[in-house]
């Protein structure tokens, strides 16, 4: 029997995700090129240091689950940042 990484939830969100790219041949540098971004960059927002929709946007589809889903993998909602009126 193969343990899903979807199914612990011992496993931290961040090895989730790492380990469901692997499962699925998705590496951060594809991802990266997709959004024309650093790999660091899609590293951080893996790793939960930085706070990135567009990104784990792209993850949770490469990765066939909802954005919800990892919110929930991550105890955190992502939201896309909302545009600021410049003042007059």
């Amino acid at each position: 029997m193969t343990l899903n990484p979807l199914n612990d939830p011992t496993i931290p969100a961040k090895n989730r995700v790492k380990a469901l790219m692997q499962l699925k041949g998705i590496t951060m540098a594809e991802i990266a090129r997709e959004l024309n971004i650093s790999v660091p960059a899609v590293s951080e927002a893996i790793s939960a240091t930085q706070n990135s929709y567009r990104v784990m946007r792209t993850v949770a589809e490469k990765l066939g689950v909802s954005l919800d889903e990892l919110s929930q993998w991550y105890g955190r909602e992502f939201k896309p940042k909302s545009k600021q009126k410049k003042g007059k």
